[in-house]
């Protein structure tokens, strides 16, 4: 199943975060405000929008054995 990654290498930490703002279930968390943000996936429902939001293009979907809670 696809999910999204963040690629720390092209994230910029922008402010404010246009990915974390489109999330509806607030997947993508930020601990500190100097640090890329991470993505929670027992919230995350694979909509794809962060990664449509993202202007750095650091957020991708990939092929990854997390598990989808929303699926069953």
């Amino acid at each position: 199943m696809l999910h999204p990654e963040i690629d720390w290498d092209l994230c910029q930490v922008c402010t404010p975060c246009l990915a974390r703002r489109v999330c509806k279930p607030h997947a993508l968390l930020q601990i500190d405000p100097d640090e890329p943000p991470y993505i929670d996936h027992s919230h995350c429902t694979n909509c794809a929008q962060c990664v449509l939001a993202c202007a750095c293009g650091a957020i991708v979907m990939k092929n990854t054995k997390i598990p989808n809670i929303y699926s069953r």
